[in-house]
């Protein structure tokens, strides 16, 4: 029995060694996937969140390493839709994502301290359409916080030379009104604290005949930071 101990104190030891070594030697996966949702909505004074829906999302935008901390990265329109929110290059006002899946802030219209969001209308602009009068938007930072909008206008133009981007343009709801583009600009974006969705509309077989612009009003700020621990199990 004594021969015996050191024998097995030997093989023991070897396969803890031969164990350690493959683990020191093989590459990682990590589990990104691993939570579970506590509760199936989250009420805030003026909405409540679908969670099974919108923490997924949520997870995956803020995931982003290259977003600053205050930039947007996600928006969340309840029984809609979601896309990622990617940035213009610097001085590319005209700059529009080609990705399926994405909107583009509009540079332009922080300076009138708004929100402005930018698709094509055969991407993501499409769904534009779907949106009506007092639906919720919820935009989210790459810092976690989401700012809840609802929808209080919806409004058209007609663009006079359609593939100008310095076209005049004419209200649709008031044809006799011309504006220019830096007042149709100021007329759209000039209200704080207010997010914008803006696409073309494609008509009489034109895909820039006109513009559509979504406004929604700011109605709650919230950052979920301090939540995270009582939506899920993370």
């Amino acid at each position: 029995m004594k021969k015996i101990l050191p024998i097995l104190t030997v093989v023991f030891v070897s396969f803890f060694v031969f164990l350690f070594q493959n683990r020191l030697n093989s590459i990682i996966t990590p589990i990104t996937g691993n939570y579970q949702i506590k509760q199936s909505q989250m009420e805030f004074s003026h909405a409540a969140v679908n969670l099974p829906e919108f923490y997924p999302f949520f997870e995956e935008v803020t995931r982003t390493e290259s977003a600053g901390i205050d930039e947007l990265v996600g928006l969340f329109a309840p029984d809609n839709f979601e896309f990622k929110i990617i940035q213009q290059p610097p001085n590319h006002p005209e700059y529009v994502s080609e990705q399926v899946d994405s909107l583009t802030e509009f540079s332009l219209a922080k300076s009138e301290t708004s929100t402005g969001l930018l698709a094509h209308n055969y991407l993501a602009g499409k769904y534009f359409s779907n949106l009506e009068i007092d639906d919720l938007l919820i935009t989210i930072s790459a810092d976690k916080t989401i700012s809840i909008y609802q929808i209080n206008e919806i409004s058209s133009y007609q663009a006079l030379q359609p593939d100008n981007p310095y076209s005049n343009y004419k209200d649709t709801e008031n044809p006799n009104q011309l504006l220019s583009s830096t007042a149709l600009f100021k007329e759209i974006y000039r209200d704080s604290q207010t997010l914008v969705l803006q696409t073309c509309i494609a008509q009489d077989g034109q895909p820039s005949w006109g513009r559509l612009f979504i406004k929604a009003v700011l109605v709650e700020n919230t950052n979920l930071s301090s939540l995270l621990s009582q939506i899920t199990n993370n």
